[in-house]
């Protein structure tokens, strides 16, 4: 006898449960286009997928791995808001910390996450008196930042608050799953780096989600020319045997097995002829796929291919654009997130956080290094001359940049060369003043 739950589930089954399509499941199959990549219009990608496609695009790999190591290079120097040398003390706990931690690395590696997945996760780890303390909670107040740990963004994928007056305040916990279990950490215990923000979100988005068709275009096109260079690369065989026995036939279809582009067959039954088909030049879409990566990238495109050594180009002009990208992505993003950790560091020793971070340009051409270097020569001539620094200071500054100067030390003005006589009593005389001697003579 059924039972009311066999009833249920048979109607559910046949008026109630959905079919899938015949589209839906050929694009389910694994046979999808014959190894071909499936579209992915109608899916979230999820963050190993992410990561999975970034992997097949190294020229989306190159462009994050460049523009990451451009942004973080040349760091950044401390300044003062009254235009005074930064207590030496703050500066070299700083330092310490950065040495310490492998900072600028850890930094660098989150940037790359956060074009990849959409976020870059740094989790801060404090002194003692956070010792035994739950991750969901604050760090005390008062605790000192000793070190940074990558998180991957992997394992966090949302945000949950915890209570109503947290939601009231935007006050939100990330949520770190480790397939076992979801433990909650404290947002002063993040550095969440986001490149492309979404008001609807919490969570950034992910550059690969912007270009997921685009890449995927790309492997096509990768394997599309693989497949090409593997029919065609060895040339066309046609084979072509009369009153040929089995064994014979056995040996021309071993020769065309090794060869990927042949045919075997009787004249008296088949007769074929080979096509050439009209060549397609790639090079439109292969522009097309990578100025598209460029431009979620913010990247001029020769900067992302690279320019040919020796090749005259009106290029140049866009560098000046992707500097400015460059420092605006640092003081806007970077900039607050660096300074914050920072501020923790000084405060928790006991002393004011009163610093601005001063970015250093970044130059990555020839003409930008020049130009730096002539501004460099220019002020240290200055300092030489005006006896504030000498030589060997000067020297220094020329090829290390901005150096720490001994106050005590009272450098020699260099000499000044001998001045020009104004008088008749110059040891050679001109031709002319020569002749009137001689006429006066006469």
């Amino acid at each position: 006898m059924a039972t009311v739950g066999d009833i249920l589930f048979n109607f559910y089954e046949s008026y109630l449960k959905r079919t899938p399509s015949k589209e839906k499941e050929l694009k389910s199959g694994s046979g999808w286009a014959e190894g071909m990549v499936k579209e992915s219009d109608d899916f979230q990608l999820t963050p190993d997928k992410r990561r999975e496609l970034a992997y097949q695009s190294p020229i989306f790999m190159k462009g994050v791995r460049k523009k990451t190591f451009d942004s973080v290079r040349a760091w950044f120097e401390l300044d003062t808001n009254n235009n005074t040398t930064p207590v030496k003390a703050d500066e070299n706990a700083l330092r310490a910390f950065e040495k310490r931690s492998h900072y600028k690395k850890k930094f660098a590696q989150a940037v790359k996450d956060a074009n990849i997945y959409g976020d870059g996760f740094l989790l801060i780890e404090f002194d003692k008196s956070d010792e035994g303390r739950s991750l969901e909670a604050p760090p005390p107040e008062g605790a000192e930042p000793i070190d940074v740990v990558v998180l991957s963004p992997e394992k966090i994928t949302s945000v949950k608050y915890t209570t109503k007056a947290n939601q009231q305040k935007d006050l939100y916990h990330f949520v770190y799953s480790t397939g076992m279990k979801d433990e909650l950490i404290h947002p002063d215990r993040i550095q969440h780096i986001v490149l492309n923000e979404d008001s609807n979100s919490k969570l950034g988005i992910s550059n690969i989600d912007i270009l997921r068709n685009t890449i995927k275009s790309k492997k096509n096109v990768d394997i599309a020319v693989g497949r090409i260079l593997s029919w065609f690369s060895h040339g066309l065989l046609d084979i072509t045997a009369k009153d040929i026995d089995d064994d014979e036939i056995k040996e021309l279809k071993r020769v065309a097995k090794s060869h990927p582009s042949s045919w075997v067959h009787d004249v008296d039954d088949f007769e074929i002829d080979v096509i050439q088909p009209q060549a397609i030049d790639p090079e439109h879409f292969m522009n097309f796929l990578v100025l598209n990566i460029a431009s979620v990238l913010i990247m001029p495109v020769h900067v992302l291919t690279g320019i040919q050594v020796g090749k005259v180009t009106g290029a140049e002009i866009g560098f000046a654009d992707y500097y400015r990208d460059i420092k605006d992505t640092q003081e806007l993003i970077y900039t607050p997130l660096i300074e914050d950790l920072y501020r923790r560091i000084i405060e928790a020793r006991g002393r004011t956080w009163k610093y601005n971070l001063n970015w250093n340009t970044v130059y990555v051409d020839e003409l930008g290094e020049a130009n730096i270097m002539e501004k460099r020569m220019a002020f240290v001539a200055q300092g030489v001359q005006a006896g504030l620094i000498d030589v060997e200071e000067g020297r220094r500054m020329l090829n290390e940049g901005m150096i720490e100067l001994d106050v005590s030390k009272r450098p020699i003005p260099p000499m000044r060369p001998p001045e020009r006589p104004t008088d008749d009593t110059k040891p050679f005389k001109s031709k002319d003043k020569e002749k009137d001697d001689k006429e006066e003579e006469e």
